[in-house]
């Protein structure tokens, strides 16, 4: 049925002003309503299953750790307890919840992430930030950089900020909304900067020395989504392949024993908190600038 133009112009209306009046409910409510569209009644009674059950898992992972990440390089690293009633199906605002406070999270990374925090960059551009895990986490390691992060979800950016200040460094922590080429460059102003890249597939798009020309002097970490761009990890090599050396990091398995809050849990437990819930098996470009380039 065709909606009257008069109804159509009420609804828009009421949309702008229910979003410039109360945007964090306009936002709950629209992705509520775009959740029951696209699931069944069954669909999302299971996924209401699984979320308790990540619940359970993360609540009993709290009381051990009192929501401080336990090992790896962001090891001390806070979270507000609102985390709990925000993850969904184990995931907050995007990324597994439990893995982080384990310190089991990327953690084929953590050699690089330990390396970048010795080195004290002057700062810090993190594209994808989420909520803040390595944001936070890599300004409380570098005492004395500024940390940029780019996110588009505005409920992200403000668990992102609450989180700097949870730990101490809202001061050097700033976030803003969706990174672009222009912008990107325009903090890569020649200052030692690490870059560290996560948003799904845009690595494509945004970096790229051509249309961001500051990226030939920064050091970059960035995940690779093939899934979603095939061929991503040829472009980056290709374009990187003059100016930085490239070393491409693989996804690996977790050892649950390795994990002393885990000790306390069943084997189903410990394997959904060790679960980072990938839709495909992972891998980074660890790029390196050439000649000292990022000093």
């Amino acid at each position: 049925m065709t909606v009257p133009p008069k109804y159509s112009m009420a609804s828009r209306v009421i949309k702008r002003l229910a979003r410039s009046v109360a945007p964090v409910w306009y936002e709950r409510i629209r992705r509520g309503l775009a959740y029951r569209r696209r699931f069944s009644p069954e669909e999302r009674r299971l996924h209401r299953a699984i979320t308790a059950r990540h619940r359970n898992v993360i609540a009993k992972l709290a009381l051990q750790t009192d929501w401080c990440v336990q090992a790896g390089p962001f090891a001390g690293l806070r979270y507000p307890r609102s985390a709990l009633r925000k993850q969904r199906m184990g995931h907050l605002l995007g990324s597994a919840l439990a893995p982080k406070l384990l310190g089991s999270y990327e953690a084929e990374l953590h050699g690089v992430i330990t390396a970048v925090a010795a080195r004290e960059y002057a700062q810090v551009v993190d594209i994808g930030t989420g909520e803040g895990y390595y944001a936070v986490g890599l300004a409380r390691s570098m005492r004395s950089t500024l940390v940029y992060g780019f996110e588009s979800s505005a409920e992200a950016r403000r668990f992102c900020r609450r989180m700097a200040a949870l730990n101490g460094v809202a001061g050097r922590v700033r976030v803003f909304g969706r990174a672009t080429t222009a912008l990107l460059n325009s903090f890569l102003d020649g200052r030692s900067c690490f870059v560290l890249c996560d948003c799904e597939g845009c690595e494509v798009d945004l970096l790229d020395p051509e249309t961001c020309p500051g990226l030939v002097k920064a050091d970059i970490l960035v995940e690779l989504h093939e899934h979603l761009r095939p061929g991503v990890t040829t472009m980056i090599e290709e374009r990187f392949k003059d100016t930085h050396s490239v070393q491409l990091i693989h996804e690996c398995s977790r050892d649950p024993s390795s994990y002393s809050a885990l000790f306390g849990c069943d084997n189903a437990e410990r394997e959904l908190a060790l679960r980072e819930g990938r839709p495909a098996v992972m891998a980074w470009a660890w790029l390196r600038a050439l000649d000292g380039a990022a000093d």
